[in-house]
C-alpha cells in the first residue's frame, strides 16, 4: 500500500444505482487496486477531473492503482493508456492470482526523492509466480491489493474520494467518504494482458461514467 502526501460524498447507494451529492472538497483521494481494471480510473478522471478540481492533501493507493495514481499526479494518464495498449497488442499471456500476508505502507514522495518510485510502483503490483518477488527495504513484498483493495491514507483526516474498479453491493455509509464505482463491470480482467481492446474499452467506460457523474452532480 502506498501513501502520497500527508474528497464529501456523492457516494453510490448500497446497490450502486444513484448518487448522493454533498460537495467537492476532497482532502484525500484513494485509487483502489484492480490490475488492468484500473484504467477505469484514468477514463473517469479524464471526464470528471475538471469538475472535481481535485487538490488532495493525501493520496493512498495499492496494486495497479499505484500506477493510476502516479500517472494522474504526473498528468500522464493518456500517455500511460497509449503505452499500455501498445505493450499489450502482441501479448497473449493470461496470468494467475496470488495470496498476501500483511500490509506495509510506504511514502510515495520519499520513494520519488530516493529515485525509487518506479521500483515502488512495480513492487506494489507484484503477483507471483508471474513476477519475481522483490524486496523493499529488506522485506519481500507482494501485491498490496491482496491485503486491502482501497487503503485509506494515514492519517485519515477530512473528506475522502475513493475510486473503485469493481462493483460492490454494500458500500460503507460514512459521512466523509465518497465511493465511486463503475456503472457496470468493466471490460478488462484483473490480470489479463492479452487484449488491448479491453484496456481501451475500460478507459472508455470510465469516461462515460465520469461524464454521467458530472451531468448528475456538476
Amino acid at each position: 500500500m502506498i501513501d502520497e502526501g500527508d474528497g464529501r460524498d456523492i457516494g453510490y447507494d448500497q446497490q450502486g444505482k444513484g448518487a448522493i451529492m454533498a460537495a467537492f472538497d476532497f482532502e484525500q483521494l484513494v485509487f483502489s487496486g484492480g490490475g488492468i481494471r484500473c484504467f477505469w480510473h484514468g477514463g473517469f478522471l479524464a471526464a470528471a477531473g475538471d469538475a472535481l478540481a481535485l487538490k488532495p492533501e493525501r493520496i493512498s493507493t495499492v496494486s495497479g492503482g499505484a500506477l493510476s495514481a502516479a500517472a494522474w499526479i504526473a498528468n500522464r494518464e493518456r500517455a500511460l493508456l497509449d503505452a499500455m495498449v501498445n505493450a499489450f497488442a502482441n501479448n497473449d499471456l493470461r496470468w494467475t492470482h496470488s495470496i498476501g500476508l500483511e500490509g506495509k505502507r510506504v511514502d510515495m514522495r520519499q520513494a520519488a526523492r530516493d529515485g525509487k518510485l518506479i521500483d515502488l510502483i512495480c513492487a506494489a503490483a507484484t503477483i507471483p509466480p508471474v513476477f519475481d518477488v522483490p524486496e523493499w527495504n529488506g522485506l519481500r513484498v507482494l501485491d498490496g491489493g491482496i491485503f486491502d483493495k482501497a487503503p485509506l491514507p494515514k492519517p485519515d483526516i477530512g473528506n475522502t474520494l475513493l475510486l473503485l474498479t469493481s462493483r460492490y453491493r454494500n458500500l460503507p455509509r460514512i459521512d466523509r467518504r465518497t465511493y465511486i464505482q463503475p456503472s457496470e463491470e468493466v471490460a478488462a480482467d484483473k490480470i489479463d494482458f492479452s487484449d488491448k481492446l479491453k484496456v481501451e474499452d475500460t478507459w472508455a467506460q470510465g469516461e462515460r461514467d465520469g461524464k454521467a457523474w458530472v451531468a448528475r452532480n456538476g
